[in-house]
């Protein structure tokens, strides 16, 4: 018959509800520090956005890492000046590259207009508009066409992998002056000029600002939210899937989420086991001083008398664990030296 099971003193049972609070307000710290940190270092809110179409991907059907797909959640850094701010020409002319492409990745705000959903693209080159207000410069192309007016057609050539396969080419891409300044309000300015690495054209001469608005405009220091700076790949799929709302997710990156959802999910509880198994060797191997200095400070926490009270039980239970194994090695060398001299005894051969 199994012996009856102890019931839990009031005061268990309140040092466990403790010990839960504890373990909540831990982890509610732990995410507003990690929050608050990546806060600090973007200097926007929200410091990160899920990339919703598939303008930026350099594969057809498939996603990788280092480049922008769909479903990706990308961090945005703010920057103090337009002039922090590579394009895809400056960034040709010296090698600097973000997201497997020439300059920086910028995420702005179609003509300014913050109720709209951001637009995440390529920065290619600056449009310059004179002091005369009737041309425009484009100070970063080799060579640089100056005075640019209304008539003028500039060629700019980039890497693009707008249908062209997973490899991608460099192509032409024309920038008819007239036409982005006849899209332009009253009084007419310069800024980027954008596009998606995945798309054929410019954005000022391609995406739409709004239904019966022409297209966006170049794009002002005002308009940047900030640059693209690093990204945490397929966990932006879950914000599609809950908001119904833009471009499918490529399968890979599907299969990628799941996998690493299920990751999550099991490594700590093999951690946890693992750390039952083999955590008294592994804490056995660390100098007694330093184990001595972490339990002093640990044990100042709240709980840190519990703590200590659990720490001796275990310490006595290994303690008898190991003596309980060495007396069964002893036992098991004792049967294997009595099997070797057949049940004599001494060391010269005579029966005892």
């Amino acid at each position: 018959m199994a012996p009856a099971k102890r019931k839990r003193t009031a005061e268990e049972r309140r040092q466990d509800l403790l010990m839960s609070v504890r373990d909540l307000a831990f982890a509610a710290v732990a995410v507003a520090v990690i929050i608050g940190g990546i806060w600090a270092y973007a200097g926007v809110w929200p410091p990160m956005v899920v990339v919703e179409s598939g303008s930026m991907m350099h594969e057809k059907d498939a996603s990788a890492l280092g480049v922008i797909d769909t479903g990706d959640l990308t961090l945005v850094k703010s920057v103090g000046s337009a002039s922090e701010i590579r394009t895809y020409m400056q960034g040709q002319a010296d090698g600097y590259k973000t997201y497997g492409n020439f300059g920086d990745v910028v995420i702005y705000a179609k003509n300014c207009d913050f109720s709209q959903t951001p637009i995440i693209h390529r920065a290619i080159t600056r449009m310059v508009l004179n002091a005369s207000r009737v041309s425009f410069d484009f100070p970063e192309l080799a060579p640089p066409v100056w005075d640019a007016r209304a008539g003028d057609t500039v060629t700019l050539t980039v890497w693009t992998y707008h249908v062209n396969g997973p490899v991608g080419q460099e192509m032409q891409v024309s920038v008819s002056v007239g036409a982005i300044l006849s899209n332009m309000g009253s009084p007419p300015h310069g800024g980027f000029l954008t596009k998606g690495d995945n798309n054929g054209g410019i954005d000022q001469l391609s995406l739409s600002y709004a239904p019966g608005h022409g297209f966006v405009e170049p794009v002002e220091e005002d308009c940047v939210l900030g640059v693209a700076r690093g990204e945490l790949p397929w966990f932006g799929v879950i914000k599609l899937w809950a908001g119904g709302s833009g471009d499918s997710p490529p399968q890979n990156s599907v299969t990628s989420l799941i996998i690493a959802l299920i990751a999550i999910v099991t490594v700590p509880f093999a951690l946890e086991v693992a750390w039952d198994r083999f955590g008294d060797r592994v804490k056995s191997r660390v100098p007694e001083r330093w184990r001595h200095a972490w339990h002093r400070l640990f044990d100042r926490l709240p709980g840190g008398k519990r703590r200590a009270h659990e720490r001796a039980e275990r310490e006595q239970e290994l303690a008898a664990r190991r003596a309980r194994e060495e007396r069964r090695k002893r036992g098991r060398r004792r049967g294997r030296d009595d099997e070797g001299d057949g049940g004599r005894g001494g060391d010269d051969g005579r029966w005892t």
